[in-house]
């Protein structure tokens, strides 16, 4: 019996242990160790729970919240934009993410925004156009709470040639922008009952 129960456990130990290596990099290269620190936390509520939802780390900082993740991609099946939509007493945040791993220009109105890194120089959409489209969805499906939208970039990059009329900040320092929202103040339960509302179907 024993011997058994031995077997099941490392067998357990061994597909969890495997999951947790294949997910460990996109977590890593993501704003996600800025909103969910512990690694095992994010793991668990990932692959276990199944419900990454909630964070003990943003209860902490901002209080009762509600987030889900979403990727857009092209028609190549390439990830074209990353968004956390964050629900709080602030309202709605919508966090247009980036990992550019250099240099970033770009100004409010441009088409595109430019990554430099050593001799090279790729070409990226103006993340807030991006955003500003996917923001009517998410206020079609949210339509009682106000919306603020931001970008945020890994923390290695360097956003100081960034020219905006929005918030542009690095993934540290999302917590006092949000923190910092001038918009009204929304109840603990009306958060969570628009979020519920809003996702029992989904």
């Amino acid at each position: 019996m024993e011997v058994f129960l031995l077997s099941i456990i490392t067998a357990l130990l061994v597909v969890y242990g495997f999951k947790a290596y294949r997910l460990y990099p996109s977590y890593k290269h993501s704003i996600f160790p800025d909103l969910i620190p512990s690694f095992l936390e994010y793991f668990y509520r990932v692959t276990i729970r199944k419900d990454a939802s909630t964070s003990s780390f943003l209860k902490s900082k901002i209080g009762t919240h509600r987030m889900t993740f979403t990727t857009l991609q092209n028609n190549d099946h390439k990830i074209t934009s990353r968004f956390v939509i964050l629900l709080y007493n602030k309202g709605i945040a919508l966090i247009s993410c980036l990992d550019p791993k250099g240099t970033v220009s770009g100004q409010t109105n441009d088409k595109h925004w430019f990554i430099r890194r050593e001799n090279q120089t790729v070409k990226i959409a103006n993340p807030k156009i991006e955003s500003d489209k996917y923001a009517i969805l998410v206020k079609k499906k949210y339509p009682d709470l106000p919306l603020t939208q931001y970008v945020a970039v890994g923390n290695d990059s360097d956003i100081s040639k960034v020219k905006c009329d929005f918030i542009v900040c690095h993934n540290n320092e999302m917590i006092r922008h949000l923190l910092e929202a001038s918009t009204p103040y929304v109840e603990d339960e009306k958060i969570i009952e628009i979020f519920n509302n809003a996702n029992k179907n989904a």
